[in-house]
Parts: C-alpha cells; sequence; structure tokens
C-alpha cells in the first residue's frame, strides 16, 4: 500500500467520522424535540463543505449498521461466555433427581420405623 492510498483511506475515514459526529449532534441537539433526519442532513450538508445528502445517508446507514454489527457481535460473545460458565457447572439434573427420590424413600423408611403407616400407592 503506497502512502497516498493511505493518506486517501485516513481522509475518507475522518470525513466519515466528521459527517458521523455532525448527525448525531444535528439530530439529537434538542433532547425533546430531535431533528427529522432529512432535516439533520441538511443541517451536515450546511456545516461540512463539499458533502451531499446522498453522502450524509450513505455513511450513517453504514455508521449504524456497524454499530449493530458490533452490538450483535458483544451480545453473542457475551451469550457464549454465560452457557460456557453454566457448562462449566457441575450440577447433574439426573443425579438431583435421584438423589431426591432416595430422600423420599428414607423419609418413608424412617416413618415406618417408629410406627407409621408406609406409602400406599394412588387408586
Amino acid at each position: 500500500m503506497t502512502q497516498t492510498t493511505t493518506m486517501k483511506r485516513a481522509e475518507r475515514i475522518k470525513r466519515r467520522d466528521q459527517i458521523v459526529l455532525a448527525y448525531g449532534l444535528a439530530i439529537g441537539a434538542d433532547f425533546w424535540h430531535p431533528l427529522p433526519p432529512v432535516e439533520a442532513a441538511r443541517v451536515v450538508c450546511a456545516a461540512l463543505p463539499g458533502v451531499t445528502l446522498d453522502e450524509v445517508f450513505k455513511v450513517v446507514r453504514q455508521a449504524i449498521r456497524e454499530g449493530n454489527r458490533k452490538a450483535a457481535k458483544y451480545e453473542r460473545a457475551m451469550w457464549e461466555a454465560r452457557c460456557a460458565d453454566l457448562q462449566a457447572d457441575d450440577y447433574d439434573a439426573g443425579d438431583d433427581f435421584s438423589r431426591s427420590l432416595d430422600d423420599c424413600y428414607a423419609a418413608i423408611r424412617a416413618r415406618i420405623r417408629v410406627g407409621g403407616k408406609g406409602w400406599e400407592p394412588p387408586q
């Protein structure tokens, strides 16, 4: 990659960041009464020389998509970490169930030992 190509890319990134920042400031300048997107894009066009409405909308759409991808990637990573924590747990559902049945039988045996009645299946 040559120096001129790198500079052009750096300039494009800088311009994109300026457009996204200006759009965010324009749309949310008044929190209670935000501007409609077209009006915010017009504010950006007036504030930044050489920027067109189409360029503003293209850059903003790309930024929103990138944000959505990053959010989805973060959410997926958090979910995988949570699943890994659950899988690392030593809980065994089958063992837990069999132990609960053993406890029930032990309670019935103890009741019978002291003279109580045993368990009879429902009819």
